[in-house]
């Protein structure tokens, strides 16, 4: 796990050039992802010009005390600095000896510089199993290959200037670099309608005009005599519509794929643990992760506030697993005053907004792991995403059944009473999940993939006063779904919600502290298996991720029916106790996107009680205080 970085260019840049860049320093930008070392390596051409800069701020998981990069190939050709973890090195290890080019460390990035020896680069990035962001330079053909794991759990961002490209894992980065090419740098505003409706960036937008994301399974390819092209190596699947197969073989052939997929994720040279909530998800993985790892270690965060804490829950999942295997286990309070604390931290640190409510709490929990002297843990997400975890599946079955009714207008008969429900600040509750069903594409103007993506949102496009193209994405990712309403949203979740707002928020407050987190939900085969469960193995009228709920049967039955509580900060209160001053002036900061009259109707209405904005405020402040440190 690292952080990585560099440029590129065909003709080569002179040494007063290179010097003016400063690229030594670049690497040192990254240093909070990469503390155990920072190494970089220049590659020049004939003419004594550097065509190539490879940066790496290193956090030793795997060959710790042998394993720097860069890492070049055996056959002296090949380049290779990465982000990530590859599981299945060691397997390719051995391939890669029995072919005789043994890699020159002991690192799973040397693997992959030694494959480069004798298979083509598409084949390699077939064997690779892990999440990853890839800088490889072919020094005999003079190109540059950029690559993005399948589902998106490490970021690489990468812009063009005056026909160098340049790439980092953080914006941060390449913002110093546009800074000493006194290269201006503009705010992308649809990047902003995005943020204020949906909550996150989406790939390939970023906060800056100037500066792209690499899409999850894309390949950035350029080269002296080509120009740069970006293709997809891997096609998330839909999730099957068949209804064919026993459960009892799904349910076996799940367990052993996940057993295998968490397996993989605890080999490591440092000590690993687990990320354990209240939920069915990260109980599962610890349970099999105890079953291979004695004694394993778990960190649980509890949130202090009424409707949020999940403390009753972890304690009965960590009484049911200390049951069956040995466990030890860490519990923290995060509290408002925790809250207020790390808010001005958070918001230095980010350098692209994201507007994830619950990334204040998934700090604090990664600060205490920090403390605890751990840099590894594994964690359950990715499994909402296909299991049918989220409760907009099952609006979307009613609204599948409606369609075959038309004339039972189910939401246009119950909205006159869910509108008459008072507000609850307490999570996610019954009434608001009722309102915005009832609300939401109440004319029926919308399509199905633009309403299931306002079911989850903030603010809506039609308020916003510059939205640019802002469906331009959703639209491209809905015309790959080729499932049922249901089959599709989960689609639509995985290369959206999940890959750019849930990972997302766990690489940033994990990486500002050192902390790689692995996720065997998200493992291309389980991602692969899963989807060709029938549907009714996972979304049926006894509840959702049904299939997950089975594979544990010594599990107590409230835990494993417990129903999803999802995992939130109370914003809705605490953003107003410690950020009052600065939600008074929020019409006016957000005047450039959003009418000021709305935003001090949405306060007024907010603080009176009548509805809970918390989404909408809280994105609204997230983007005002991101403004304010890096705007």
């Amino acid at each position: 796990m690292c952080g990585i970085v560099g440029f590129w260019n065909p003709e080569g840049l002179t040494a007063s050039k290179v010097k003016n860049l400063a690229p030594d320093d670049w690497v040192q930008t990254l240093i909070h992802r990469g503390p155990s070392a920072q190494q970089h390596k220049a590659i020049h051409n004939r003419k004594r010009r550097t065509t190539a800069f490879l940066g790496t701020a290193r956090l030793a998981i795997v060959g710790v005390d042998n394993g720097s990069q860069p890492v070049q190939s055996p056959c002296g050709r090949w380049w290779v600095s990465m982000n990530g973890e590859i599981y299945n090195h060691p397997t390719l290890r051995r391939e890669c000896i029995g072919n005789g080019h043994e890699p020159r460390n002991d690192s799973d990035t040397a693997v992959v510089a030694a494959l480069l020896t004798f298979l083509p680069l598409s084949k390699v990035i077939e064997r690779l199993r892990g999440m990853f962001a890839l800088a490889i330079v072919d020094k005999l053909t003079n190109e540059v290959h950029l690559l993005r794991d399948r589902i998106g759990q490490k970021p690489l961002y990468w812009m063009q200037l005056d026909e160098t490209l340049f790439w980092s894992s953080e914006i941060r980065t390449l913002q110093e670099i546009c800074r000493r090419k006194e290269q201006p740098l503009s705010l992308n505003h649809t990047a902003i309608g995005h943020l204020l409706c949906f909550e996150y960036i989406p790939a390939p937008l970023s906060i800056w005009e100037n500066i792209q994301k690499l899409q999850p399974g894309t390949h950035l390819s350029s080269g002296p005599d080509k120009e740069l092209t970006i293709e997809s190596y891997w096609s998330l699947p839909s999730p099957t519509i068949e209804r064919g197969s026993s459960r009892l073989h799904w349910e076996k052939s799940l367990r052993l794929a996940l057993r295998s997929a968490t397996q993989l994720r605890l080999q490591a040279d440092v000590d690993v643990g687990t990320l354990l909530s209240g939920g069915i998800d990260s109980t599962t993985i610890t349970r099999l992760a105890a079953e291979m790892h004695p004694n394993i270690q778990s960190f649980s965060v509890g949130i202090d506030a009424k409707g949020f804490s999940e403390q009753v829950s972890i304690q009965e999942n960590i009484a049911a697993l200390r049951q069956q295997a040995s466990l030890r286990s860490s519990v923290f309070k995060f509290t408002e005053q925790d809250f207020q604390r790390l808010m001005p931290k958070i918001v230095d640190h980010m350098d692209e907004p994201l507007a994830d409510s619950s990334l204040v709490a998934t700090w604090f929990l990664f600060e205490q792991i920090q403390q605890q002297g751990f840099k590894c843990v594994l964690s359950g997400d990715g499994a909402d995403e296909i299991f049918a975890g989220y409760p907009t599946y099952r609006a979307a079955q009613l609204l599948q059944y409606g369609s075959k009714i038309p004339s039972l207008g189910l939401r246009r008969n119950i909205r006159p009473l869910i509108n008459r429900l008072p507000a609850k600040p307490e999570g996610v509750s019954f009434e608001e999940m009722a309102k915005r069903f009832c609300s939401i594409n109440a004319d029926h103007s919308m399509t199905w993939w633009q309403e299931h993506q306002m079911w989850m949102g903030a603010w809506t496009p039609d308020q916003l006063l510059l939205n640019g193209d802002i469906w331009n994405i959703a639209e491209e990712w809905s015309q790959k779904a080729q499932s049922d309403r249901i089959g599709n949203a989960m689609f639509m979740d995985h290369r959206l919600y999940l890959s750019e707002g849930v990972l997302t928020k766990v690489d940033r407050a994990s990486m500002a502290h050192g902390i790689e987190v692995r996720s065997p939900f998200v493992d291309h085969h389980i991602v692969e298996l899963a989807a060709k469960i029938p549907m009714k193995f996972k979304l049926n009228h006894r509840g959702n991720k049904q299939i997950l709920r089975s594979l544990l049967p010594a599990l107590p039955t409230n835990i494993q029916h417990r129903p999803k509580k999802g995992f939130g900060t109370p914003v809705a209160q605490w953003m107003f106790n410690s950020h009052n001053t600065l939600l008074d002036d929020l019409p006016e900061i957000l005047s450039t996107w959003l009418p000021t009259d709305l935003v001090q109707q949405t306060i007024r209405e907010h603080k009176e009680g009548s509805h809970n904005h918390r989404r909408r405020l809280w994105s609204g402040l997230i983007l005002a205080e991101w403004l304010a440190h890096h705007g």
